[in-house]
């Protein structure tokens, strides 16, 4: 049972039985992810995935989606030089975050293809940590525009970006099985 009171706690997980500990006490480290993460990376994915559109994508298209983000998949993306930033609370991937570079309107654009904490990491100023962490990496490649996509119908998500000051761009569709979904661009300069 948390305690109560003002105190926000992190719940953490892991081969220790589940605690609770003050936010304020929990070591929090974002760094390069490693082959070693790619089990802790697929289950992030799917926890976070699942609660993210449970209700916006039909569930068996959502489910075999997941379902292929299995480790093997991480372990391949990261050994084929995928850049993933991991976010590390007492030890545990909490989150992770994606990275790309490309063009967008004739100038170098550096691109956060996903951004995923899990539910028990959600909602206490860890995505920011992730996202600035994210940007930062970018902007020390040069890449100092930004581009974000998210599904319009995941509103958090939207929400999230726009409180950081992403402006709406561009809006295109993404299919999922027989289902096409619109998205949102944002953009940062």
């Amino acid at each position: 049972m948390p305690p109560s009171g003002g105190t926000r706690l992190a719940l953490v997980t892991g081969p220790a039985s589940p605690r609770f500990v003050p936010m304020t006490a929990a070591p929090i480290m974002i760094r390069r992810a490693t082959a070693g993460d790619s089990t802790a990376l697929s289950d992030v994915s799917a926890s976070s995935w699942i609660g993210a559109y449970q209700g916006i994508i039909p569930h068996l298209d959502l489910m075999r989606f997941v379902s292929k983000r299995d480790a093997s998949y991480w372990q391949g993306g990261l050994a084929r030089g995928l850049p993933v930033l991991v976010l590390e609370v007492l030890g545990e991937i909490g989150g992770y975050a994606c990275l790309s570079s490309g063009r967008f309107q004739g100038r170098p654009t550096g691109e956060i293809t996903e951004l995923y904490l899990g539910p028990a990491y959600q909602g206490i100023g860890l995505g920011e940590q992730l996202f600035a962490a994210a940007r930062e990496n970018l902007a020390a490649l040069g890449l100092r525009h930004l581009r974000v996509w998210s599904l319009v119908a995941n509103e958090p998500a939207c929400a999230f970006y726009r409180r950081r000051g992403g402006r709406p761009g561009e809006r295109s569709s993404q299919r999922f099985g027989s289902t096409r979904l619109e998205r949102q661009s944002f953009h940062w300069s």
